[in-house]
């Protein structure tokens, strides 16, 4: 066979081939070549992360663990644990963290306790931030939802067991003593609560029963139209049908188990002789069944409400302590009026005791009045107060919207101011009164607001419009009077409200009605038991003429005393403004106003008032008539005495009544302030001797007014704190 040769063309296409087939299998081994670098790194770097991740996981735990730990003791009140899990480095980091599971944060749980211990202990530079609407708006929002919660419960009737009322007053520290948006204590709520349809009790005795021991309910709570526990019973019980049930392990007709557990409730102390703010008891409510009506009317269980200064005192130094088992007892009897002097909520804000607060609440004081308000000004205190006094207006406020009909077009003003400072308070907007303004513009459009307010016995928008108001002060004796449209609705709660809590006046002199003449009875009993508490804290009275004062005023009730009384009885009364007294001492006896009271410095009782910047006295006296010409001292005018004193109002309040424009102030150059203080020292070193104890206090203020800038105006906390000191009363000094 002959050999054959191939082509050029050939070889060529054969190396071609080759050098392909040698860059393919060099590509695919730099591929596998990467591929397995890549595996070992991404091994090693999965190792690695894994690592990492677990030292994080470790490091998450100990955090939560850590603010558990902390969160636990905040929420428990235990102060020791607080200090040793707490440092300054880790404070501001914790304190706004919350634990899994839980709703609120370490501040704002430490907050909702109100323990200032707790506070202190967590070491914030600003434990007490009034300005912080967020965090109290958060608080009051978590404070009303575990309280929705807890009433949720006992609607059912679910006592004991997991997410049992029992339960969840301990899981979110509350006291049995707290109320729901309509003011309705937890006993308000059992008694309304029926078995469906037969309408027995849905709560079982021995289950009341436990509930009042072991969570100290108060057995004589009101809700905010002054109903007590058995107002709301008798209500519950005239809508029943009249059948057989099973109550207790007993086969009863549903009326006897309603007259079961009212016996229960009478046995814990109830008291069925209180009245609501409509000045009923709860018998009165009684239609048809007589039992009921028997039962409510044993003498063994009634309690008449009386005002008593050993009472007074009582539950005032029990508030400032804590002692809320006092509280509660002393309190069966009394209607919750104690005026500006001794006010109980005011000693349990000062002192930081959240539960006495609620439980003062629950007993019908109201945060809304110018001792508490002035209190939560002008000290620090726990976020949950202000979080209480905005839940009580946001909630007054709807209650008392209710009873304005929306088409009744003379109250639609009314409704209007309503609905807008609720909305003011739910922005977190309180400053209206913290911080009231002298406006003159609004004056009589407030005026006007007030009187619709009272004529419908609106207790709380009353009390919003006077604090919000200064000017309202001055309206007392105008033709239409807020105290006088209150009285002429019977609403004589309100009216009460505005004249102890707010010192304003009316006399019922010239009306006849039975009730009206109980009304200021009632008036000058509880006058005369502060006078009482008053006078025994004065060390230099001595004790038989405390005694004849007493029984002075006794006489001056019963229209029977025809003397003057003591210059000493004239001054504490205009000092700590006991208008109903000093009116019926004007009324019955041969009493000057114009006459010295205060001789060595020749003060008369107009000149002591505006001294203390007292301005319903001010008021009453200018409308009396006083004569602004005397001069106390040497040459001290009216107009020269108000400008060293630097309140605009009560100025404002005497050119009301009275012509001052012939009376010449003078303009208190620098020399005309260092005479009045010569004048001053040689006086008050005249007095150095014992007794002149009120010329000398007269002279002390004076002399602090003088001292500062006359023309500079005066911040309202530096007027004169006429409060007392509860330690300085001695109980056994006490004229009953």
């Amino acid at each position: 066979m002959p050999y054959h040769l191939s082509s050029p063309g050939e070889t060529n296409g054969s190396i071609i081939g080759l050098i392909v087939a040698v860059c393919i299998l060099c590509v695919i081994l730099v591929v596998l070549i990467v591929i397995w670098v890549y595996r070992r790194r991404k091994s090693n770097k999965g190792a690695s992360s894994s690592s990492e991740l677990q030292l994080l996981i470790n490091a998450n735990t100990e955090d939560d663990q850590s603010i558990r730990k902390l969160w636990e003791a905040v929420h428990s009140g235990r102060k020791q644990d607080v200090e040793s899990l707490i440092s300054e480095e880790t404070t501001k980091t914790l304190v706004n963290r919350t634990p899994s599971g839980e709703s609120t944060t370490i501040l704002v749980e430490a907050h909702l306790r109100g323990d200032s211990e707790i506070l202190k202990a967590l070491s914030l530079p600003d434990l007490y931030p009034v300005a912080d609407n967020i965090l109290i708006k958060n608080i009051a929002r978590n404070f009303e939802e575990r309280v929705r919660l807890v009433f949720i419960a006992c609607e059912r009737g679910h006592y004991l067991g997991p997410g049992g009322l029992a339960e969840l007053l301990i899981k979110y520290w509350l006291p049995g003593t707290i109320q729901d948006n309509h003011g309705c204590s937890l006993l308000h709520c059992v008694v309304s609560a029926k078995v469906i349809p037969s309408g027995e009790p849905l709560w079982q005795l021995t289950d009341v029963k436990n509930l009042v021991n072991d969570h100290h309910c108060n057995i004589n709570a009101r809700n905010f139209s002054g109903e007590t526990i058995l107002h709301t019973l008798v209500s519950s019980l005239e809508y029943t049908k009249e059948e057989d049930c099973y109550y207790d392990g007993k086969q009863m007709t549903v009326s006897n188990a309603w007259i079961q557990l009212a016996q229960l409730l009478l046995e814990l102390d109830c008291n069925p002789a209180l009245p609501d703010y409509n000045n009923k008891t709860p018998v009165m409510y009684v239609n048809h069944n007589t039992a009921m009506h028997a039962l409510l009317s044993q003498e063994k269980y009634l309690k008449p409400p009386i005002y008593s200064s050993v009472n007074i005192k009582f539950i005032t130094n029990a508030a400032k302590i804590g002692e809320n088992s006092i509280v509660m007892r002393m309190m069966k009897n009394v209607m919750p009026y104690f005026g500006p002097n001794f006010c109980p909520l005011k000693q349990a804000m000062e002192n930081n005791h959240r539960d006495t607060v609620i439980l003062l609440q629950s007993s019908g004081l109201s945060l809304l009045s110018s001792s508490t308000i002035n209190t939560i000004k002008n000290i620090k205190l726990p976020a949950i107060i202000h979080s209480l006094i905005r839940l009580e207006i946001n909630n007054g406020l709807q209650e008392e919207m209710r009873k304005i009909s929306i088409g009744n077009k003379n109250f639609h003003d009314l409704l209007s101011y309503m609905q807008y400072t609720q909305e003011k308070v739910k922005n977190g907007e309180l400053e209206f009164i913290f911080s009231p303004k002298e406006n003159k513009d609004y004056n009589t459009r407030n005026k006007d607001l007030l009187i619709k307010a009272a004529s419908l016995g609106l207790t709380y928008t009353c009390k919003l419009l006077k604090l919000s108001d200064i000017f309202l002060n001055y309206s007392n004796f105008d033709l239409h009077n807020p105290v006088l449209e209150a009285l002429k609705g019977n609403h004589f709660h309100t009216a009460t409200v505005l004249c102890v809590d707010f010192q304003l006046y009316y006399s019922v002199d010239s009306l006849n009605s039975h009730e009206y003449k109980q009304f200021q009875s009632s008036l000058i009993d509880i006058e005369m038991s502060v006078f009482k508490i008053i006078l025994s804290s004065e060390d230099s009275i001595s004790e038989s003429d405390r005694n004849e004062m007493v029984e002075y005023l006794d006489n001056v009730k019963d229209n029977g005393e025809p003397n003057t009384p003591d210059a000493r009885l004239l001054h504490l009364i205009t000092k700590f403004g006991l208008l109903t007294l000093l009116h019926q001492i004007q009324s019955n006896t041969d009493f000057d106003i114009n006459s010295t009271i205060l001789n060595h410095i020749n003060a008369t009782s107009l000149h002591v008032a505006v001294i203390y910047e007292n301005i319903n006295v001010i008021e009453y006296l200018s409308y009396m008539k006083a004569d602004i010409q005397k001069c106390m001292l040497n040459d001290l005018n009216i107009m020269t005495l108000l400008k060293i004193i630097n309140n605009n109002g009560s100025q404002n309040i005497i050119e009301r009544h009275l012509d001052i424009s012939q009376i010449i102030p003078s303009k208190l150059s620098e020399e005309d302030v260092n005479r009045i203080k010569q004048e001053i020292d040689n006086i008050s070193l005249e007095l150095s001797r014992e007794g002149y104890k009120f010329q000398k206090e007269i002279l002390i203020i004076l002399r602090e007014k003088l001292d500062l800038n006359p023309d500079k105006p005066l911040n309202e906390d530096n007027s004169f704190n006429k409060s007392l000191d509860m330690d300085s009363v001695s109980q056994d000094k006490i004229v009953t």
